[in-house]
């Protein structure tokens, strides 16, 4: 078309009708091609019929024989140097970032670090408490409950539950026995917990937390991390960075570094970048990430048995059924990964809004078949208080828009490219956890790209947030990955 956009009948209704008119002219011609096609094919199956059976039998058995023969020798190329296809190249240096909206020579640089405590205003409550009460609902389909998302009739007993029981200050007070806070790098504030174990060797490991996840997911799982155990002694790029930085102006020359979700990939970047720094990295959210994985994944598909144990075929295969459910569940992604300050405008003026966007990722990231249920399985896990004190989190800090504009600065850079090119040469430990929302990669796959792994854990329940949903399994995971590495050093 000579001009025009997406709503085609709506602003060039001209144009439109004159090319449908033009199709309907096109399509009568198509019919007398398609007849005159017909009777091509009718001569080639005459000519076919010159041929006996036998002939054309053996011809096909033959084709097929040297076709599969190809097709073995081109499998046994690549399953043995399929690897070799992704050589491992220089990783991009690390620039010198700066982020505050002051240009870096005017800004009155802070480099230490100040205790925080957490006081939400009075006002920011008294707000929150206006827009619960005026809130809009759209009706749900009938028998739908979460497969078209956060099912509205669920959400006004969360929200009647979040005006009339639940008590922020309560949770204020459960973050604030923790010791935070705050600190200047690159230009911004960054707000951490930094909590010290008693009577017990201290070895740092730093903990990373994903999306829609906050630090509250941590509640449950420090307390368990800085408990003295017997017989154990516990010990994405600019995120890597920013939080070895950190760790530096905290005084730790050597750590460990345990993610998932979004906090599994920025600590695998900070073991790429920092791996002199790094005594071991373990993570609970493995997806396929290299060549040579994915070839073998995609081979395996005609024979799982050689690639997987039968235990583990879930975890990847039918690769059609896999690839489905995980389109199914990242609609989001897309949007935050293309639009992210669309979405956070919404978001950010509403808090059920806010309320249904989050929680209904703590229905099917928890289990997939929790979509069935009228209330989304959301308290088989987790309190009401729990869900919605990590939804307090985006809502008095108004930090929702940047969050999910990670997405977009990750997805449309380089981030990604530099883990499928490069190896993780660290200490590394993964906990598969079964209800895991992506492509979690069994053992047989993990090695070509954990070139040192050193404990490979199949959980026997859990999904996508571990460190919330299954704190003992996670913190017992962490304990025996970092004992491991401790006594191979002693060995060496």
């Amino acid at each position: 078309m000579l001009r025009g956009g997406h709503f085609a009948a709506f602003e060039e209704p001209n144009l439109l009708a004159d090319d449908n008119f033009s199709n309907f002219v096109q399509y009568t011609d198509m019919f007398v091609v398609f007849q005159s096609a017909s009777q091509i094919g009718k001569s080639f199956l005459a000519l076919i019929k010159r041929y006996t059976l036998t002939q054309v039998t053996m011809s096909l058995v033959k084709i097929i024989f040297l076709l599969n023969l190809l097709l073995a020798v081109i499998i046994g190329i690549l399953w043995k140097y399929g690897h070799k296809l992704q050589p491992e190249s220089e990783l991009p240096p690390l620039k010198d970032n700066w982020w505050a909206k002051e240009a870096k020579t005017n800004f009155l640089a802070d480099d230490k670090v100040h205790p925080f405590k957490i006081s939400v205003s009075e006002k920011v409550l008294d707000d929150l408490k206006s827009k619960l009460q005026n809130a809009r609902y759209s009706e749900p389909l009938e028998d739908a409950y979460f497969q078209y998302g956060f099912n509205t009739n669920y959400l006004k007993e969360v929200v009647e539950y979040w005006k009339t029981k639940y008590n922020w200050r309560d949770h204020e007070k459960t973050f604030n026995q923790f010791d935070g806070y705050k600190t200047q790098i690159d230009g911004i504030d960054i707000h951490f917990l930094h909590v010290k174990p008693k009577n017990i060797p201290l070895l740092p490991l730093l903990l990373i937390h994903g999306w829609p996840g906050s630090v509250y997911e941590f509640h449950k799982i420090l307390p368990i991390l800085t408990t003295p155990r017997e017989n154990s002694s516990f010990g994405p790029l600019e995120a890597s960075q920013t939080f070895d930085k950190l760790m530096s102006r905290l005084g730790f020359n050597k750590y460990y570094v345990q993610g998932g979700d979004w906090g599994s990939i920025i600590a695998t970047h900070t073991a790429l970048y920092f791996p002199k720094r790094v005594n071991g990295l373990h993570i609970n959210m493995a997806p396929i990430a290299t060549k040579g994985q994915y070839i073998k994944m995609l081979l395996g598909s005609f024979w799982p048995s050689v690639l997987v144990e039968d235990k583990d075929y879930n975890k990847l295969y039918p690769v059609a059924d896999k690839f489905i459910e995980a389109l199914s569940e990242t609609g989001y992604m897309h949007i935050q990964a293309t639009k992210p300050d669309t979405v956070g405008v919404g978001l950010n003026d509403s808090p059920v809004g806010l309320a249904a966007y989050i929680l209904e990722k703590f229905s099917t990231w928890v289990n997939p078949s929790y979509k069935t249920l009228a209330d989304g399985g959301l308290t088989k896990k987790f309190t009401l208080d729990e869900l919605l004190t990590n939804v307090m989190v985006y809502w008095v800090t108004g930090s929702i828009t940047s969050s999910v504009r990670f997405y977009k600065e990750c997805f449309l850079q380089y981030h990604l490219k530099i883990m499928s090119h490069h190896f993780i040469n660290v200490p590394s430990a993964i906990a598969a956890f079964p209800q895991e929302l992506f492509f979690c990669i069994p053992e047989t796959l993990a090695h070509h790209q954990f070139t040192n792994l050193v404990q490979y854990t199949n959980m026997p329940q859990g999904g996508h947030f571990a460190a919330f949903e299954e704190p003992n399994l996670l913190a017992d995971d962490v304990y025996s990955f970092v004992q491991k590495v401790e006594i191979s050093k002693i060995k060496k």
